[in-house]
């Protein structure tokens, strides 16, 4: 649906995942994420959690306890790494575990981030804000090779053979409609035309206007 027009946009709700299977940690969290504006989708388990990021609009960010009983922390991350299909999340580990080792350890796993428990809420905040830029410069890059591959399919349309009319040298598009040459490299591409004489024409044509001895064609008006 349309929006009225001068309506306001609204900007999409962040979406952040919380996995932990503590339900103490599980409300601080999505305390501190509902208070920074964000949606909490809060899940008890490292199999929910899997579930929620594999879903088409699931977030974008997650926030996961490194001991689950079901889906490790890092279990998870190696298996989102491991899955070709749609863009990954953010994931950054929540853990008690803070030996250099462990950080290590879940950083190769696939983790983009390591927090240890307690939690500073704002270093949370930071944490997360790092998470959803990264995730938009993703998103745009994604958008700009696409917008490549589009603009190299054209070029590689246009160096194809074109369909062209003998007589008025139209060009035939895929809709099967004849265009000039100025139309059809317009709407393949983003080249506009300007029109001015070469020195041939300018010669034969032009100059002979200039100078009034010009003399159109036999059988022309």
């Amino acid at each position: 649906m349309t929006a009225p027009s001068g309506a306001a946009t609204v900007a999409p709700t962040v979406r952040v995942l919380i996995a932990d299977d503590d339900a103490t940690t599980r409300l601080a969290l999505a305390a501190v994420v509902s208070r920074s504006g964000w949606e909490p989708v809060a899940v008890d388990c490292g199999t929910r959690a899997l579930e929620a990021l594999a879903t088409e609009d699931g977030p974008r960010v997650a926030l996961v306890d490194w001991m689950m009983p079901d889906v490790s922390g890092i279990e998870l991350c190696q298996q989102v790494r491991g899955c070709d299909a749609g863009v990954p999340p953010y994931v950054i580990l929540v853990t008690v575990r803070g030996e250099a080792a462990d950080i290590v350890a879940g950083l190769d796993a696939g983790a983009d981030d390591y927090l240890i428990k307690p939690v500073n809420a704002a270093e949370l905040r930071a944490r997360v804000r790092v998470g959803l830029r990264t995730v938009d410069l993703h998103d745009r890059l994604v958008q700009r090779a696409r917008q490549l591959e589009t603009a190299l399919a054209e070029v590689r349309q246009l160096r194809s053979l074109l369909p062209t009319c003998s007589y008025c040298r139209r060009i035939r598009d895929d809709g099967d409609s004849w265009q000039t040459l100025e139309e059809y490299v317009s709407h393949h591409t983003d080249v506009k035309f300007s029109h001015g004489f070469c020195p041939q024409c300018f010669d034969r044509y032009v100059r002979p206007q200039l100078d009034g001895t010009f003399k159109p064609p036999a059988g022309s008006r």
